[in-house]
């Protein structure tokens, strides 16, 4: 058995499996921004993510990142 970097502990196929699937350590897109963060932090980064302002590409207004059109 392996360990991941979350504490569990493995065989090899599992654990690559457990790794791109179900790791809560693993590293995924923020769906406002291009950081990837770990998966456990995904919620709380994107809540204060979204209350970014950002200009919209289509017509240039300046908003909160949640509210893209």
């Amino acid at each position: 058995q392996m360990a991941c970097v979350c504490g569990v502990k493995l065989e090899q196929d599992a654990l690559q499996i457990h790794a791109e699937l179900e790791c809560p350590r693993r590293l995924v897109e923020c769906i406002y921004c291009p950081l990837r963060v770990e998966q456990e932090s995904r919620g709380p980064h994107q809540a204060e993510c979204g209350l970014r302002q950002g200009t919209c590409h289509h017509c240039g207004s300046v908003l909160k990142r949640k509210g893209k059109h």
